[in-house]
């Protein structure tokens, strides 16, 4: 397993993120919009079973759509070496159907599930778990990048969202 953490700069950026109806949404996921610390109890978590929520985030940064997890009223997102954290965004409150598959070699299995809203290249979410920690982040590279204390963590180790009948 390699797991690299990478220093740097915590910055806090705060960016609208309203909810775009014409933009596309896998069937029956639903998302609320969020600012601070006021994550909807019933969002979905992407902790295993019997662990703390884990709420997955999203963010629209320029024309892109970031994924992280929320926490301490902010969602972290890592990238560029630092986890970066956004005041405002948007958490998944429902995934019908929806569970986790492990990784291959950096392959991203045919039924992950695109989270990016229709906007920039195909984000998915994926989870590791670093320091008895699961963190939610973004497939990069074939790598899950997720914020983690200042910095970014890359790890190749890692599951990603997918339609139900692709979960392990």
């Amino acid at each position: 397993m390699k797991t690299q953490a990478i220093a740097g700069l915590t910055v806090v950026l705060a960016m609208m993120v309203a909810a775009d109806p014409v933009l596309p949404e896998p069937a029956g996921f639903v998302w609320a919009p969020v600012s601070g610390a006021s994550i909807p109890e019933n969002a979905y978590s992407a902790a295993p079973a019997g662990a703390a929520p884990v709420r997955i985030c999203r963010v629209r940064h320029n024309r892109d759509v970031e994924i992280g997890s929320a926490g301490e009223a902010f969602c972290h997102i890592g990238g560029d070496g630092m986890n970066r954290p956004y005041s405002l965004y948007e958490v998944l409150v429902a995934a019908p159907g929806a569970g986790w598959a492990t990784v291959s070699g950096g392959e991203v299995p045919a039924a992950a599930i695109p989270l990016n809203a229709g906007r920039g290249p195909d984000r998915f979410a994926c989870r590791t778990v670093y320091r008895g920690r699961t963190l939610v982040g973004t497939v990069d590279d074939g790598t899950c990048s997720a914020g983690f204390d200042v910095s970014e963590l890359r790890s190749d180790d890692y599951e990603v969202l997918v339609a139900g009948d692709g979960a392990n």
